[in-house]
């Protein structure tokens, strides 16, 4: 036995949710005013949370710029020092005079203090072990040496 009515009499054009009936039973006007608030309605629910998603994305890249800038600047810094560290040495080992060396040795001892700050920041800001910066570390730690040496027994004039 069928549950689909049989008769023309039994199928009612207006059975069906009762959202759909009233909608049926409203005028143009109301039918389209209806649409376009449906249609408004989810264009801002999709709009909004692309909002707030746009929002939570924008402060986890502040925070991850703000992170960025407590090491890599730093890393930058301590990489210039040793560069320039570098050539003080050649500027000493050229140097006409003492006061020209004296020039020289002085500077020398401003880019350890910037060179030591500035690997004291990204220390404090690393939690894990980074291969790069303790290649730095090691390197820098067998130039100080090797550098003073060289100061040590440069020419004096």
């Amino acid at each position: 036995m069928s549950t689909y009515p049989t008769s023309v009499a039994d199928r009612s054009p207006r059975s069906g949710p009762s959202g759909w009936r009233w909608f049926q039973d409203h005028r143009l006007g109301t039918k389209l005013s209806t649409v376009v608030l449906v249609f408004v309605g989810v264009f801002t629910l999709v709009f909004g949370l692309g909002a707030i998603s746009m929002v939570r994305v924008t402060s986890q890249t502040d925070q991850a710029a703000a992170v960025s800038n407590g090491v890599l600047t730093p890393m930058e810094d301590a990489r210039v020092g040793q560069l320039f560290s570098q050539l003080l040495v050649r500027r000493l080992a050229m140097a006409p005079n003492n006061a020209a060396r004296d020039v020289v040795l002085q500077a020398n001892v401003n880019n350890d203090a910037t060179v030591k700050e500035a690997i004291a920041q990204v220390d404090a800001h690393l939690t894990v072990p980074v291969a790069a910066w303790n290649g730095f570390n090691a390197a820098w730690d067998q130039f100080l040496p090797w550098r003073d040496a060289t100061d040590a027994a440069g020419p004096q004039r």
